[in-house]
């Protein structure tokens, strides 16, 4: 993994929309479970989303598969990008992480994105948690 100094998360992130509707799709076929995976790119733009199972395969908590996700980092590293986001829905809400999502943030500067139904549509917000305080930051499809 690169350490990318020009960019910040609390900046944002950008998705472009093939991406973001991969996610997407991946997302509606996995519902009522929660879906997860990774977000890897670079200077703050979403290159690949990279899914892993939720062995929970619950709907309301997630936890990747410990060897999928190692692959995926390993993957990411060999292709030199950068951890960017963990995305995670929630099929039945909220709209913002949960206190167990809180509880169990392992990597506190990167973003997590929550992907949310919202008025029969799927939306997303990103949150930068610093000291258990999540403060959302800005996503931009693009």
């Amino acid at each position: 993994m690169k350490n990318d100094s020009l960019w910040k998360p609390d900046n944002g992130l950008s998705i472009p929309r093939g991406i973001y509707y991969r996610i997407l799709k991946n997302i509606q076929i996995l519902a009522p479970e929660e879906a997860c995976g990774l977000l890897v790119g670079s200077k703050g733009r979403v290159r690949r989303h990279l899914p892993i199972e939720n062995i929970h395969h619950s709907q309301s908590r997630y936890r990747m598969e410990p060897r999928q996700q190692l692959k995926a980092i390993l993957w990411m590293e060999d292709h030199y990008l950068d951890l960017l986001a963990i995305y995670h829905s929630h099929p039945q809400g909220p709209d913002e992480l949960s206190e167990t999502d809180i509880m169990e943030i392992t990597f506190p500067e990167t973003i997590y994105v929550v992907f949310f139904p919202d008025c029969n549509h799927w939306k997303a917000k990103g949150f930068l948690t610093r000291h258990c305080i999540p403060k959302e930051i800005p996503l931009k499809i693009i």
